[in-house]
């Protein structure tokens, strides 16, 4: 059996290769091929945010920000249902953001019961920022960037019973990934990219993503504009195997943008060590977006073969700045940016086929299994999508 196994994946392999020279030229300028260098632009916009740079130190300030009340390192804390002091923080990231921007920060509220940590089962509101980025128009759509502002600290000894009084300062969770997503909005410029782009900060997403889940059941309330694809970032600066890199949480349908986004972060960070979890975790904000049927992937810092992370201070008081690698943090914000400019350069066709789209299915479900037994119904099932990368079946 093993050397019919051997012949079938000798086989599966010649059928791909000729599937793939057969369609070269429908899918030449496809999603996940040979992508252009971000630098090579066809528009004076978009070259002019390739020369934008990531600053390290606004992403050292912003975490200081998030993490720590004053001068004198004080931490915050930014649990959920402290509403004062996730409100302050909430005050100042939308004045930001509308700085950064010229936009206007939208704020979503919400509300929702929590019987964890409150004894009297209370009702809490909290609220989404929002602000958009539009763009040309060229391509329709848009692209989220998001991730969520709260943060927690239960497995610190004590602070369940005492968070009203215990911090929460969350500088790598989420503090880095919010980080990213203002640095991000300071250097995209209004009518730069194709595309509008949407930067989302979500709150309670440690209570159970609760903010995005509201988020996306009202998107055609708040929004309404079709979705390309949502890109989270949650816990991007623990450096803990000693290698800088990040995983990537993503699903089969979100295939094309995590081989994207590996293709430019290998192409511009050689030895960065970027590794795709397909199918993943559904533990962070993205999940929200899979479930509600939208193309969706979530950067993370470099974790176990399941992507766990190894951060020993996950959801403790002593997430604090000290353990962040902050060139690590700009690698991964430098890699959207990228990203983003690569999508301007390209010419999206009205209709492509990627790598990530063609895959072996046994019986009802994709597998990425290389031995077979013998009975096994084995099928090549090949994808194809539409200029807004929506497969169509």
């Amino acid at each position: 059996m093993q050397r019919e196994s051997s012949m079938l994946k000798f086989l599966l392999r010649c059928l791909l290769v000729l599937f793939l020279v057969s369609t070269a030229m429908v899918t030449s300028t496809a999603l996940g091929g040979s992508q252009p260098k971000p630098n090579v632009g066809i528009d004076s916009s978009i070259k002019r945010l390739a020369a934008r740079e990531i600053d390290e130190d606004s992403l050292v300030a912003m975490v200081r920000f998030l993490s720590t009340k004053n001068s004198f390192g004080e931490l915050r804390s930014r649990f959920v249902l402290r509403e004062d002091d996730l409100k302050e923080v909430a005050d100042s990231l939308c004045v930001r953001l509308e700085r950064y921007t010229g936009g206007t920060a939208h704020r979503f509220p919400f509300t929702f019961e929590e019987k964890r940590f409150s004894p009297n089962d209370s009702t809490y509101t909290s609220e989404n920022l929002v602000v958009r980025v539009p763009g040309t128009g060229r391509i329709d759509g848009l692209f989220i960037v998001s991730g969520h502002y709260d943060a927690i600290a239960h497995r610190t000894p004590g602070w369940q019973d005492d968070w009203q009084h215990m911090p929460a300062p969350g500088a790598d969770d989420n503090g880095t990934g919010v980080a990213t997503i203002m640095e991000l909005a300071r250097i995209i410029e209004p009518n730069t990219l194709p595309f509008d782009v949407l930067f989302v900060l979500f709150s309670a997403e440690e209570l159970g993503r609760l903010g995005s889940e509201d988020f996306v059941a009202n998107y055609d309330l708040y929004i309404g504009e079709d979705i390309i694809a949502d890109i989270t970032v949650d816990m991007i600066g623990y450096n803990g195997k000693g290698e800088r890199g990040c995983a990537l949480f993503s699903d089969y349908e979100s295939g094309w943008l995590a081989d994207w986004l590996e293709e430019i972060s290998i192409s511009e960070f050689p030895g960065f060590d970027f590794e795709i979890f397909k199918p993943s975790l559904g533990n962070s904000d993205h999940a929200s977006f899979w479930d509600a049927g939208y193309n969706a992937v979530c950067f993370v810092e470099p974790g176990d073969e399941f992507g766990i992370t190894y951060y020993p201070y996950y959801h403790t008081v002593q997430d604090t700045m000290g353990w962040i690698d902050f060139s690590q943090v700009k690698m991964v914000a430098q890699t959207i940016r990228d990203f983003f400019i690569s999508v301007g350069n390209d010419t999206i066709p009205d209709y492509s086929i990627l790598s990530s789209d063609i895959f072996l299915q046994r019986g009802d479900y994709p597998t990425s299994r290389k031995v077979f037994a013998e009975g096994d119904t084995l099928s090549l099932k090949v994808m194809v999508r539409n200029n807004l990368m929506c497969r169509l079946r």
